[in-house]
């Protein structure tokens, strides 16, 4: 789990960009420094009220290879 600001979100893309401070899964198969960054969600319907400049909380997992946003939520 982690936090971040929206910075863009893409409905088409099923993508958004967030401002995130370092992320690391318990089981350290994720890592990554603070920074903005690309996320694709696994579900569309996720990103419904969701606007730039919202606080979110969310989780990622790896999906086909790719980091991917599995849920996620304003804060």
């Amino acid at each position: 789990h982690s936090r971040g600001r929206l910075q863009a979100v893409d409905n088409g893309a099923w993508a958004v960009t967030i401002l995130h401070p370092e992320v690391r899964s318990p089981d350290g198969t994720i890592w990554m420094p603070s920074m903005v960054m690309v996320f694709h969600v696994t579900r569309p319907n996720q990103l419904r009220g969701l606007r730039p400049g919202d606080m979110v909380e969310f989780q990622a997992a790896r999906r086909r290879g790719a980091v991917m946003i599995i849920d996620i939520r304003k804060s």
